[in-house]
């Protein structure tokens, strides 16, 4: 098989959908798939040739003029979408080059401009994954920002859903690829119908690589270690953390409660949450660490002898799932793989407010949860959830994607 992969992030960027490509593309060249990618470019002089030559795939990168950093405007998206969608025309043109599979890895506006129509006529297979549905994760804005910011949002908000259900809808797909069950039913809300396979995410082992975790997680001096990681934004729910503090504190339960992640689209919003915690007497507790290296990330996780994601907009969530990998209980919310992620860890699945998470974080303290049945295991969650085992799912569901259109046409 061979899949000619497309992606609006790479590298230098780095987050859960660069890792999402970069892992997925290199899983499936282990699994023998001859893997081109397709990314915006220039290329940045920060991506070296030395870690070009490593990868087990092609990466081609059209030059679009993207920044380097920060959010390509809508103008420069749709220009490398377009010459996107040049190149994949050329490639499929030509049998020496011509992809069994055309793959959008990421990117709605991707989604929206590729003629997937005129490449079924060819013969060839067209995919997507979708990450998340629109408007999830997209708030500029939180409770307490000024009203009239938030009615604006609220339009705003509305009007980021009818833009990208009408992407979803422009070019159909023969498969489409969600990493959690709930990213799935609200793409079958916009779609209908259409061929949608859950294909979860894997463990980061290079991070795992850097941790020195501890064989037991049970906290010892009487003050449990919470851990959080991920950007500030208002779907993170980190606002929520100093009141959950608060509640601990008056029930007896002492935790101190590190965070990590850098400062996003809300100015000021890490601030309050700093000076909330200082009203609320708790700021001793909460050391709020803001964009880490990857050592310190590792140590962080280390450190910790809980983790809690208080998220109520995720497509999956890696960090917990790191989180569980290195052996730590999970306490989270409904949203994303978040509930099987809580599950095998161990830990409790709650409803996103301060009183239920300091709830689900006092009863397993005070129930020494570390030592109760039900974790999976670390080792499990490494073999079974991994990049290769996700990359084995997803040509699983290519193939029968693709019989099943074969049935279709017969």
């Amino acid at each position: 098989m061979r899949i000619l992969a497309l992606s609006e992030h790479f590298w230098p960027r780095f987050g859960g959908t660069a890792t999402y490509v970069h892992k997925t593309c290199e899983a499936l060249s282990k699994q023998g798939i001859a893997v081109d990618l397709l990314v915006p470019g220039p290329r940045p002089p920060s991506v070296s040739d030395d870690m070009m030559s490593d990868l087990p795939y092609t990466v081609h990168w059209i030059d679009a003029d993207y920044p380097i950093s920060g959010e390509p405007p809508r103008s420069k998206r749709y220009a490398f979408c377009r010459l996107a969608q040049r190149e994949v025309l050329e490639r499929c043109a030509n049998p020496a080059s011509c992809p069994d599979t055309v793959h959008v890895m990421f990117g709605l506006f991707l989604m929206e401009v590729l003629d997937t129509r005129r490449l079924n006529r060819r013969g060839i297979q067209t995919v997507a994954t979708v990450h998340n549905i629109p408007p999830m994760e997209c708030a500029r804005s939180w409770d307490r920002s000024p009203l009239k910011d938030r009615m604006l949002e609220r339009i705003r908000l509305a009007g980021v859903a009818q833009k990208n259900a009408a992407r979803l809808r422009k070019s159909p797909y023969n498969l489409y690829i969600v990493p959690s069950p709930p990213v799935a039913e609200a793409l079958s809300g916009v779609l209908g119908a259409a061929a949608i396979e859950v294909v979860g995410h894997g463990v980061d082992e290079d991070l795992l690589k850097l941790m020195n975790m501890p064989a037991d997680r049970t906290p010892g001096g009487g003050v449990a270690r919470i851990f959080t990681a991920g950007g500030w934004a208002p779907h993170k729910r980190q606002a929520l953390i100093p009141e959950i503090i608060a509640l601990l504190q008056k029930r007896g339960v002492e935790v101190l409660w590190e965070t990590a992640g850098p400062s996003t689209r809300i100015a000021g919003y890490r601030e309050a949450v700093d000076e909330n915690a200082i009203q609320l007497d708790v700021s001793e507790r909460l050391i709020i660490d803001g964009a880490v290296g990857r050592q310190e990330l590792a140590a962080c996780y280390d450190r910790a002898n809980i983790y809690v994601q208080p998220s109520t907009e995720e497509g999956y969530c890696l960090t917990a799932l790191d989180a569980a990998a290195a052996g730590l209980p999970v306490i989270g919310c409904p949203a994303g793989a978040l509930p099987e992620i809580c599950s095998v860890s161990g830990g409790r699945v709650v409803q996103s407010t301060p009183a239920e998470l300091a709830d689900a974080i006092a009863t397993f303290v005070e129930t020494n949860g570390w030592i109760a049945e039900g974790a999976r295991g670390s080792d499990w969650i490494r073999r079974e959830m991994s990049w290769g085992r996700a990359a084995e799912r997803l040509i699983e569901a290519m193939r029968h994607a693709c019989d099943m259109a074969d049935q279709k046409i017969r």
